[in-house]
């Protein structure tokens, strides 16, 4: 039966989750029942696709190597270490060749020789800024600041990515429980219809009991119809996220223990969020951009140096010797430009940098309230859906007894049918809440870890290519003339968690 997985799955967590958390107390009892019917359904399902069970941990190495939303955010973070290339390029000096080739044909109106002079002209020149007022300086500054907060915002990206693979995961599982618990009511429902027309047929029932039952089986059947479809989406979901169709799926479980208590989950938080890194490195940015504004209203220095040489030939009206003049010019050239007013552009623009200042200063506590908020939050969620799938097992069970009851009470003559219908519409309502919050508890446990900025590649010890931010960056930010990627630099060696 296919509930198994998500059975023996949140039993898992479970276990693993508040067993090792004294702040959650004693694990949930599983129902014994249901528990062999899962590990049936568990070698049934495997023989059926005849293929080994994919883990939730490979599920997330597959979202980690092949998201396309990932891959694009370290794209665009790469494009951002490009800022730091530009910057650092201020300090270097420019080179430029302007050359020029010039043909003139003179005609003669009256007597004498047609003339013809060629001038060929070529400059070299060197430009040099010598001081730029700091505003070189606090760029480079800005730039790398930038690329800081970017990979934060790359952080967080591979964090909801990682989220998604979860909830892709455990949502297959939770609407597999769901078909076969629908599956199962339907085979119910049937049998109940053939219990009632054969007690019709002999006149111990009425047509009320008849027809009630097969609108139950009928309703069962478009119920079972609607959530295959929701399982078949959820497939097509896992698909888009993580490249591979989903095939079987194993049981999921909490790759790393959740901290033991509010107060530890908060403290990671304060250090570890990728909310309070973007906006502090954010505020950052904005500091050097009041350096920058500064800069505008200081005096510059630049050089200039030049190499010139032109040729001119040619040959005379007359009977005049022809040209073979050729020159060569030198030349260097210092500039200092102080500016005395610029019309109070740069003051306002430097008041603007100050408020942009106080700005990111205000939501960088925001972001740090957010981020506290942001953890207790999934931490009471957590809590609610570990007790909400405790009550729902509970339910279940008491739900199983009761149709059991009653449809011994129907052979006995002291229910009807009805009764009986409407307590397996309670059983499997009780299911189909239970599937939910049992894929809630694992979904909600990875939300605390997203919360506490703890939901990475390294800190889940994937086995894959941790992609490294570092390659990029180090490889171009000092890139004189390269305007080419010779080798692959996104990833690092092969499981290396730090």
């Amino acid at each position: 039966m296919q509930h198994l997985k998500v059975f023996q799955f949140f039993a898992l967590l479970i276990s693993s989750t508040f067993l090792c958390s004294p702040s959650f107390g004693e694990s949930i009892p599983l129902l014994q029942d249901i528990q062999i019917q899962t590990e049936e359904k568990a070698m049934s399902s495997g023989e059926q696709r005849n293929e080994e069970p994919a883990s939730l941990q490979q599920t997330l190495e597959q979202i980690y190597m092949q998201n396309t939303d990932l891959d694009a955010a370290r794209a665009g973070l790469r494009a951002t270490d490009e800022d730091v290339s530009q910057a650092n390029a201020e300090w270097r000096p420019s080179l430029s060749v302007v050359g020029s080739q010039e043909q003139t044909q003179r005609y003669p109106i009256g007597p004498g020789k047609r003339a013809h002079n060629s001038n060929t002209n070529y400059v070299a020149a060197l430009n040099q800024n010598i001081y730029a007022g700091g505003k070189t300086t606090a760029t480079i500054g800005q730039a790398e600041s930038n690329v800081l907060a970017g990979r934060a915002g790359l952080f967080n990206q591979e964090q909801q990515t990682l989220l998604a693979g979860v909830n892709a995961h455990t949502l297959i599982l939770a609407n597999e429980a769901k078909v076969n618990y629908l599956e199962q009511s339907k085979q119910f429902y049937k049998k109940n219809l053939e219990h009632a027309e054969a007690r019709f047929e002999v006149g111990e029932g009425s047509r009320t009991d008849v027809e009630a039952s097969r609108a139950k089986y009928e309703e069962a059947i478009a119920t079972l119809s609607a959530a295959i479809g929701d399982l078949e989406s959820s497939r097509a979901t896992y698909t888009q996220q993580v490249g591979n169709e989903p095939g079987n799926l194993s049981p999921a479980h909490l790759i790393i223990e959740l901290p033991k208590n509010l107060e530890r989950a908060i403290e990671i938080a304060k250090t570890h969020s990728p909310v309070i890194l973007q906006a502090r490195y954010a505020l950052e940015a904005a500091l050097y951009s009041v350096d920058i504004q500064i800069a505008g209203l200081l005096p510059t220095v630049d050089v200039r140096g030049t190499v010139g040489n032109s040729v001119q030939h040619g040959t005379p009206s007359g009977n005049a010797t022809p040209l073979r003049p050729k020159n060569t010019d030198l030349g260097f050239l210092a500039t200092v430009n102080v500016p005395l007013y610029s019309k109070g552009i740069p003051n306002s623009q430097i008041r603007q940098a100050y408020q942009i200042v106080a700005q990111q200063k205000v939501k960088l506590v925001g972001a740090q309230r957010q981020a506290v908020a942001d953890v207790t939050s999934a931490w009471d969620n957590l809590i609610a859906a570990r007790d909400s799938v405790k009550g729902f097992m509970a339910q279940v069970k008491a739900q199983e007894l009761a149709v059991e009851g009653a449809v011994e009470e129907v052979n006995v003559g002291t229910k009807s049918i009805i009764d009986v219908l409407f307590l397996q519409e309670d059983l499997i309502a009780a299911q189909i809440n239970l599937a939910d919050a049992q894929q809630k508890l694992i979904v909600t446990s990875y939300q605390v870890f997203v919360a506490m900025g703890r939901l990475t590649a390294r800190d889940l010890r994937l086995n894959v290519k941790y992609y490294d931010p570092d390659a990029y960056y180090n490889e171009y930010k000092n890139a004189w003339i390269q305007f080419w990627q010779g080798k692959d630099l996104r990833y690092v060696k092969d499981g290396d968690p730090q």
